[in-house]
């Protein structure tokens, strides 16, 4: 893909309006409200995968038996192209198809029709619009290495940050907007999701700011944090740790 050609181009601050995007061949893309973006979790989830993470899944559905041919067939599928892979499997193209559709319901069906085609027949768009659809709904297309073993240890790092800490739900989340905030739960289904994550962690720091603004009347050693601190929702995690530290220590393996 060409980086200084870019098709689509849009600011990420203005998603918190939640309005609706022109995106050349394509059309009108709107966000997916946060209901619909609940009960179509697992194909966005689908949507978040990149050719490794694929590798990775086909690797663990590999048995005993004819391992060694099975293999080295799927070390072929890390020269793929993602579009050619997902033409190529019908579960994603229905994933994809089924969140494409959604976006697009906008326009009338012919133009949503065409604009998929157009998806699909070139990289470019069909790269860039993904990441678009993935971003517009706060998906993360998480770090993965090329290499199995360090990958191993990156998913044991993620599980055992999942068993460590609290797990927040949906339903976490909402009761928090409606206690915390004017919004009843009608409003919190039809925000999109960077609304409803934006709401639930600025009343997290509005939170922390009247806690700490009250210890400090006791402690000199109390740090306050505004409460309009600036939150980034699209911040990336490398589990276990940092990317630098990654690069510096395992970047010399990725290429063997």
């Amino acid at each position: 893909m060409n980086e200084n050609k870019k098709i689509i181009n849009y600011d990420r601050d203005m998603f918190i309006f939640g309005e609706s995007i022109d995106v050349p061949l394509v059309g009108k893309v709107r966000f997916l409200n946060y209901k619909e973006y609940l009960m179509n979790i697992n194909d966005l989830s689908i949507i978040s995968m990149n050719v490794l993470h694929i590798y990775h899944q086909y690797r663990k559905m590999i048995g005993n038996e004819n391992a060694e041919e099975a293999l080295e067939a799927i070390e072929e599928l890390k020269k793929e192209k993602l579009m050619d892979i997902v033409r190529s499997h019908q579960n994603f193209v229905q994933s994809y198809i089924k969140v494409f559709s959604l976006v697009l319901d906008e326009n009338d069906e012919e133009s949503a029709v065409e604009a998929i085609r157009n998806i699909f027949s070139n990289e470019d768009l069909f790269m860039e619009f993904r990441m678009l659809i993935l971003e517009m709904q706060m998906v993360v297309e998480e770090f993965v290495s090329p290499n199995p073993e360090i990958q191993e240890g990156i998913e044991a790092s993620k599980k055992l940050k999942r068993e460590e800490g609290e797990s927040l739900t949906p339903i976490d989340i909402a009761t928090s907007i409606v206690a915390g905030t004017a919004n009843s739960f009608e409003d919190v289904c039809n925000m999109t999701v960077i609304q409803v994550n934006a709401i639930f962690y600025r009343i997290g720091a509005f939170k922390n700011y009247d806690a700490s603004t009250l210890f400090a009347t006791v402690s000199a050693d109390v740090k306050i944090e505004s409460w309009s601190k600036k939150i980034d929702l699209f911040q990336k995690e490398i589990h276990g740790i940092k990317k630098k530290d990654f690069d510096k220590k395992y970047g010399s393996l990725l290429n063997k």
